[in-house]
């Protein structure tokens, strides 16, 4: 599939910033919207004030946390279609399998590089 838009859902700057710049060095020809409140995240997609065709989802954040917004998107006719790649900073097999049954396309663990980031991101856009 061919994305035009990315949603990055992250409330950690530096984590924002590296996603940002990794995703600069493969394509320039993919948007990146970036929000660090999930909550404010799902308002704006219902309202089409933003658009995605892939979303990456922290886990851990404050407010709603990646699972539930994860949950919620998945409840919304309009919404659900879009795949999500959830983000963590340690594996846990339980809250994995459980992401996966919600539909998360993808469950990884953030990667320590600039370097790692970049790889994951071609092969998952590519």
């Amino acid at each position: 599939m061919t994305y035009q838009s990315i949603l990055l859902i992250e409330d950690d700057k530096d984590d924002q910033e590296h996603f940002v710049d990794a995703l600069g060095c493969l394509t320039q020809v993919i948007e990146c919207t970036v929000r660090d409140d999930a909550e404010e995240a799902l308002t704006q997609l219902e309202t089409k004030e933003i658009q995605a065709d892939l979303i990456f989802l922290d886990l851990v954040m404050p407010r709603m946390t990646g699972q539930r917004f994860l949950y919620e998107l998945k409840q919304r006719e309009n919404l659900r279609h879009i795949p999500v790649i959830v983000l963590c900073t340690a594996f846990n097999a339980e809250i994995a399998k459980d992401l996966k049954q919600s539909d998360a396309r993808v469950v990884l663990v953030k990667p320590d590089t600039l370097l790692e980031l970049k790889i994951i991101l071609k092969n998952i856009l590519w």
